[in-house]
């Protein structure tokens, strides 16, 4: 009790050591302040005290960790999803198309922000995400809806590395999402089809490069990575042909 009347929880412990005036080494006395009394009741105290013999049996300071936490608390107030995804945005920026950029920033405010943004990233759990993620697919964005779990989990990353989340803090948001639909396109067996395509291919008017590549695809039978990144190196025009006897170029294909 304090002079003015006032009742206070308080853990006195000894961590660490002092030097006496005699030089001597002894026992640091130390108090943990726990509350006040009675919005603290005796339970909460006797709490508080047995999680303080805790941290010394594992040799740390009661009053040191409830520090560590509190500025752990204001950066994690900070460290909003907002702020996050604007500093990972800044960050991608320069290595992304403009158009691309405009996508991703217009899907964080229209369907993301207004959702989690205010939150501190730390305390952000897997369902809170599934609402604007339901929301999408009952709106028949399903597509929308994949590319907005992408963000998210694309700017967890980015705090996780940050050490401002933890790792598989989030989870896999794809169990919110219905199962994408592959349609695989079907091949070309007739051979009464082919005469067709060929001279659609070979009516084509757009750019040179373009024009050139649709003709040479189906005389080379190649990818169409491998024939982008093709070198004069790789052209063997005396067999009209790809050289596949050369190494290809890494990468192509992609």
């Amino acid at each position: 009790m304090t002079a003015a009347g006032g009742k206070y929880w308080r853990f006195k412990y000894y961590y660490g050591h002092t030097i006496d005036q005699h030089g001597k080494r002894k026992p640091k006395e130390k108090r943990l302040a726990i509350g006040v009394y009675p919005e603290v009741s005796l339970k909460q105290a006797r709490d508080a005290r047995d999680r303080a013999r805790q941290l010394l049996a594992e040799n740390k300071d009661p009053s040191q960790q409830k520090k560590i936490e509190k500025l752990k608390a204001v950066e994690n107030a900070g460290n909003t999803f907002s702020v996050m995804a604007a500093t990972w945005l800044k960050k991608n920026r320069p290595t992304w198309a403009p158009r691309y950029t405009a996508s991703i920033k217009g899907r964080l405010e229209n369907h993301i922000l207004p959702w989690i943004g205010g939150m501190p990233i730390a305390d952000i759990e897997k369902s809170m995400c599934e609402p604007l993620l339901e929301r999408l697919v009952n709106a028949h964005k399903a597509e929308s809806a994949r590319r907005c779990a992408q963000i998210i989990r694309s700017v967890f990353d980015y705090a996780e590395s940050r050490n401002a989340a933890k790792a598989y803090q989030l989870g896999n948001l794809n169990d919110f999402l219905p199962k994408k639909v592959v349609k695989h396109h079907a091949a070309l067996i007739d051979p009464e089809q082919v005469g067709p395509i060929l001279r659609t291919l070979d009516g084509y008017k757009g750019s040179l490069s373009v024009a050139a590549a649709l003709r040479l695809m189906p005389l080379l039978v190649v990818r169409p990575g491998e024939l982008r990144q093709a070198e004069w190196s790789e052209i063997n025009l005396d067999k009209r042909g790809m050289d596949y006897s050369r190494p290809q170029n890494e990468g192509a294909y992609g």
